[in-house]
């Protein structure tokens, strides 16, 4: 019933008066949130990033992330790459993020880790693929 709207009359009646009786509408936009019920969201999520970055409680920054925080998804991929971390850099890339995806890259081109260029290239990144092609060289 998505996109839906039903309009909610309640009776208001005592002792025989009748009053108007308001309505309220009722929206089911569950799998469409409003822009600014987004905004919202992303604001409380983003106060939330600062502190789990001080204490490096990274399972947080990961439930934050996969809530829709992209401050917390910048942070994890930040972490990663600093620590060298491919392994996280792999999942954060799986769930999509392309910033997880070009320090992967950077990193393996760093490590000079052929294999992973390879994957990736093989996956269809063009940054990968030239790399490996100056390594041919």
């Amino acid at each position: 019933m998505s996109g839906s709207t039903a309009a909610v009359v309640a009776h208001n009646s005592s002792r025989g008066r009748h009053r108007p009786t308001p309505v309220f509408v009722v929206s089911e936009q569950r799998d469409r949130p409003s822009a600014m019920v987004r905004a919202m969201a992303d604001s409380d999520l983003s106060r939330l990033v600062e502190p789990a970055v001080e204490r490096g409680d990274l399972d947080e920054l990961r439930r934050l992330a996969t809530a829709g925080s992209g401050d917390a998804l910048d942070e994890l991929v930040q972490l990663a790459a600093e620590r060298g971390d491919k392994n996280e850099l792999r999942r954060l890339a799986a769930e999509g993020s392309k910033d997880a995806i070009d320090e992967l890259v950077q990193l393996a081109d760093e490590q000079d880790d052929l294999d992973e260029l390879r994957r990736l290239a093989a996956a269809g990144n063009s940054d990968a693929i030239d790399l490996l092609a100056k390594h041919d060289e």
